[in-house]
């Protein structure tokens, strides 16, 4: 059965939601990155590979007007960040 991109959506939803830890292994153009910001709440920490994703995030966060306490880092940086809380981190990309 072929899902539609909404489907492949709401099942992402729900796996972020009745989990404490989520992998989004989703396709090209499936909403990824919308899935992820739509379903974090309070202080979030997106960490990023290199410059091309960072601009990514920033086109989606405009694109779907998103107003929430995001920081930005990439991996090479993340140790400036150790014994900071937060709600969610994202790891784009990881490694």
């Amino acid at each position: 059965m072929v899902k539609n991109k909404d489907d492949i959506q709401r099942e992402a939803t729900k796996i972020i939601k009745s989990n404490r830890a989520s992998l989004l292994l989703m396709g090209t153009g499936t909403g990824k990155t919308y899935t992820a910001l739509s379903n974090m709440d309070g202080k979030i920490l997106i960490v990023y590979a290199a410059s091309p994703h960072y601009q990514n995030w920033l086109l989606e966060i405009e694109k779907w007007d998103i107003q929430k306490d995001i920081t930005f880092t990439t991996y090479d940086s993340l140790h400036h960040l150790i014994g900071t809380k937060w709600d969610w981190i994202c790891l784009d990309e990881s490694q």
